[in-house]
């Protein structure tokens, strides 16, 4: 299991803030680590935090004066640090009731990020399922689009054709060749306003895609169904 987001907070601010964004974001179509969603009765809080946060994408990060002074939420934040490259920025701070200046005392690296104020819920909850449901897309031309998944129709989760490990260029992009032999958390897209409605495959926990060659699709459509009506975020 893959979450789009891990919200980190501290107790303090969960009624007025953590639980109606995560609220909002799952009615987003997000996938969302939160205590409230995610924790079942006997589960070890801590192993289940440690997997909540390797195993999704983003952290959501509320800043606040109660953050600041308590010692887990900043553990949690210190985890999604070390998960971070140069290349990739996945911690998305949310200021509640702060100023740059207590955030810089804080953590000047955070106080030196975009963030959005709590004041702002509208505007912050359509900010992250934009960051979040968007992906680097390659064509066939080697030119990358930003794709946002929740603007296509989803068709769920590609098929692994039985002979891909023996065979694998039956299937013309090394691209998706490689990820399907890997097994990597793939997902199927369509989007009827780009290109004469492209088909796209992304790798859910890389923030990658590829075009699809039509010609592939029988070899990788799920069998459900060939069209779709419905659009959701990334599963």
């Amino acid at each position: 299991m893959t979450w789009d987001v891990f919200i980190s907070h501290a107790s303090e601010d969960k009624e007025e803030i953590a639980h109606p964004l995560a609220e909002a974001l799952r009615a987003k179509g997000l996938d969302v680590w939160y205590a409230d969603f995610t924790l079942k009765i006997g589960e070890s809080l801590r192993q289940s935090i440690d997997n909540g946060l390797s195993k999704s994408r983003y952290g959501v990060v509320v800043l606040s004066k109660s953050f600041f002074s308590k010692h887990w939420p900043q553990s949690e934040l210190d985890g999604l640090f070390s998960m971070e490259s140069a290349e990739k920025k996945r911690i998305l701070p949310v200021w509640h009731n702060v100023t740059v200046n207590d955030v810089k005392q804080f953590s000047p690296i955070l106080a030196g990020r975009v963030a959005i104020p709590t004041s702002e819920m509208n505007h912050l909850v359509l900010s992250i399922a934009d960051i979040v449901s968007t992906y680097s897309v390659m064509d066939h031309h080697v030119c990358k689009w930003e794709k946002n998944v929740l603007t296509c129709e989803s068709h769920g989760v590609p098929n692994v054709p039985s002979w891909i490990e023996t065979d694998p260029k039956r299937i013309s992009s090394d691209w998706l060749a490689e990820r399907l032999t890997a097994g990597a958390e793939l997902r199927l897209y369509h989007d009827p306003a780009w290109c004469d409605g492209t088909w796209f495959v992304v790798d859910i926990r890389q923030d990658d895609g590829e075009v699809v060659n039509l010609e592939q699709l029988r070899d990788v459509m799920p069998p459900i169904r060939t069209s779709a009506t419905t659009t959701s975020a990334p599963r």
